[in-house]
Parts: C-alpha cells; structure tokens; sequence
C-alpha cells in the first residue's frame, strides 16, 4: 500500500464526517436567523406582519392576529421541514438510530 492511497482513504474517512456537523450548524443558523427576522420585524416594521398584528390589535380583531402568528409559526415549520428532508436525503448513507420518547 502506497502513502498516496492511504492519504485519500483518510480524507475520505474525513469527509464523510463532516455533513452531520455542516447540517447542525446549518439548521442552528437559519433557526436563530429566522427567530431574529421575526423579532425585528415585530419591532421596527411598518408593513407587513407586524402592521397586521397591530392593526387587527387596534381593530380589536383577534382573528387577523392570529392569522399573522400562524403564518410566522406555519413558515417556520417549512423550513424545519425542509431542512429535515434536506439532511435524510444527504445523508443517505447514514443509520437510521432509534428515537427516545
């Protein structure tokens, strides 16, 4: 066995490492991403969520107040979702490991 094929083997054995860790910190990011774009919204908008909430607030109309927080919930749920499905598909080759309760 030569330096050469035993060099490769062992960054191969690295790189297959790496996606669950790439996949954690992609998630971690476009969670705490997410929940900043929300806050800032919330906080110094004048359109959008935010000016829905607050109209419907003054209005006294609860459903439209809920719609807006559905709606930030329902999108954050597809990009989990999204995210979720990402990482099995990429990770294919991975061992399915049992779920606590």
């Amino acid at each position: 066995m030569s330096f050469r094929s035993a060099a490769v083997e062992t960054h191969d054995d690295r790189a297959a490492s790496r996606p669950p860790s790439i996949s954690a910190g992609l998630r971690e990011g476009l969670a705490s991403g997410w929940q900043t774009l929300v806050a800032v919204e919330l906080i110094a908008s004048f359109e959008g969520l935010r000016y829905l909430m607050a109209y419907g607030r003054q209005l006294f109309q609860l459903e439209l107040v809920f719609s807006a927080m559905i709606v930030v919930g329902l999108t954050g749920l597809v990009i989990h979702g999204l995210l979720t499905f990402a990482e099995n598909y990429l990770q294919r080759w991975r061992p399915e490991t049992p779920r606590s309760a």
